[in-house]
This record gives structure tokens, sequence and C-alpha cells, in this order.
């Protein structure tokens, strides 16, 4: 092997790791679904301001069913005490690269975000989603939410760490399907990139 091709591996390992180093993982989480309304909290550090970027939480969200079948707004998004709600404090769409959801079976767009909270699917979490929804399908179970307005940075005085809190208001008393969050982390994006994933 001579060097050059061991000095571009060695460059491809260094990038690959500052990219790693720059994501937050989060533990998944698991909300049981019941005659009452639950939820679960987790916690993770402070993140770093960096100009001209936001941070944006992603994760796999889904109600965990054996197939695609369904879906309705019942779950709520807490960073801080703070709910997130469809738009940040800035007024822009908080939920990234998703158009209000058409099905064949709904005679209106249904909004990610109602009054009764975030609008989730029932499935397996990866693979196909219910085939009677007609677009976000290449999106699958993936959502990006803009937190930029919600969560603690580093240098705060009183912050020491940042907390999310899930919380699920369906109410199934037959089925388990617990409301499952993975694969959580929080990513950085160009401003300017997330205001044209804003639908």
């Amino acid at each position: 092997m001579n060097r050059k091709m061991i000095f571009s591996m060695m460059m491809t390992a260094t990038i690959l790791l500052v990219y790693a180093e720059e994501n937050v993982k989060i533990p998944d989480i698991a909300v049981d679904i019941g005659k009452q309304s639950t939820k679960r909290s987790v916690s993770f550090p402070l993140l770093e301001k960096k100009p001209g970027k936001i941070p944006v939480l992603k994760a796999r969200i889904f109600y965990d069913f054996p197939k695609g079948s369904g879906w309705g707004n019942g779950m709520l998004l807490f960073l801080n005490n703070k709910k997130l709600t469809a738009k940040t404090l800035d007024g822009k769409i908080r939920l990234l690269r998703r158009e209000a959801l058409k099905a064949t079976v709904e005679k209106q767009p249904r909004k990610w975000y109602g009054n009764t909270g975030w609008l989730v699917m029932f499935g397996t979490g990866t693979g196909e989603i219910d085939k009677r929804i007609q677009n976000n399908r290449k999106e699958g179970f993936w959502y990006y939410f803009d937190i930029s307005d919600t969560v603690n940075y580093t240098g705060s005085q009183k912050a020491k760490e940042n907390q999310l809190l899930v919380g699920c208001l369906l109410k199934l008393k037959s089925v388990n399907t617990p409301l499952t969050l993975k694969d959580i982390e929080i990513l950085y994006l160009d401003e300017a990139e997330a205001d044209q994933l804003r639908n």
C-alpha cells in the first residue's frame, strides 16, 4: 500500500471522526400507551453554539406495530420545559422535510402538529409506511425538529444539561403499541439549508 493511499485513508478517517463528534447521541425512548397519558425523559449535554448553524433533533418516531397501519396526533415534546410546537419562537416551521400529510382516507391534508400533539405513524419504524399515505414516503419514520429556540447552550450560567421529555396522549386499552423514538441525535444544519427544508 503506497503512502498516498495511506494518507488518503487517514484523512477520510479524520473527517469521519470530526463529523461524529459534532453529533450528540441520545438513548432510545419508549412511552407506553395505556389508559392514562404517560411520559418519559432523557438528558443530554449542553450544546455548542455555532454561527450560521442550528441544532436539529433527528429521530425515527413511530407507534411500534407489526405493519404500517394508521397514524394519529398524540405525541408531545418538551425540551427544557418548553413545549415544541409547530413553530419556533421566531415563527419558523419547526418540522423540516415534511409537507402536510396526504392520504387516500383523509379529505384534507393532515397537519403534523395539532391540538393533541405531533402526528406519529403506526409501523415498525423501518421500511414502508402505511400504503394509504401519498406523500412524504421517502422520509419514512424520520423526523427533523428545529430546536434552536429551546436548547441550552454552553456558557449558560443556569443550565447544566438539556432535558428532553416525550409524552403520549394516545390511549389504547387493548393493544400494546408503545410510542418509540430510536436513533435519536442532535445534528447541526446551516440555517439557509434548514430554511429550504421548511414546508
